[in-house]
């Protein structure tokens, strides 16, 4: 047997966090080519400042980088009411957390874990498979923001425990 592939898990390179998406390097990076106006970068980040969604599924128009964002905590259905606000939401705290990591405004990280922390006690298991896609897409993204707050954001997060306990019941 070849010996690369015979290594225990004991000689594995430890997982690093942040590292699920973006490493702590790759972060650095975004947030110096932003300092910088450097493109693509800067203008995708301006293009995220500013843009505005649809209204879709019973929610208005949002802007996911505004502070004056608001989560919208639901049960989820089996006929698909509530995926748009667990989606929108999932997406609102990966916007916060990144323009947390990026301009270091403490404003940022505070209204990703605001998005957060809302969705643990407003939904009971079991979810009925009917959602599993769309709960999948934004289950993808809510990893990606608590990531960033957990393990770049000094104060810490109080609600990371319950809220990692609600990604691992429902996805």
């Amino acid at each position: 047997m070849d010996d690369q592939w015979s290594r225990s898990a004991a000689d594995a390179v430890p997982f690093v966090h942040p590292g699920v998406l973006l490493t702590l390097p790759m972060l650095l990076t975004l947030r110096s080519d932003v300092a910088h106006r450097t493109n693509p970068v800067y203008s995708a980040y301006l293009s995220t400042l500013s843009t505005v969604t649809q209204p879709y599924g019973g929610l208005p128009a949002v802007r996911f980088a505004s502070l004056d964002y608001k989560p919208h905590p639901q049960q989820l259905q089996s006929n698909g009411s509530g995926i748009t606000g667990f989606r929108e939401d999932a997406f609102a705290a990966y916007t916060h957390a990144l323009l947390w990591f990026i301009e270091q405004d403490e404003r940022h990280a505070k209204k990703a874990i605001e998005c957060m922390d809302a969705w643990p006690g407003a939904w009971t298991a079991p979810i009925d498979l009917a959602n599993g896609l769309q709960i999948s897409w934004a289950g993808a993204v809510w990893p990606r923001a608590a990531e960033i707050i957990k393990h770049t954001y000094p104060p810490g997060w109080v609600g990371a425990e319950a809220f990692g306990r609600m990604l691992t019941d429902l996805l």
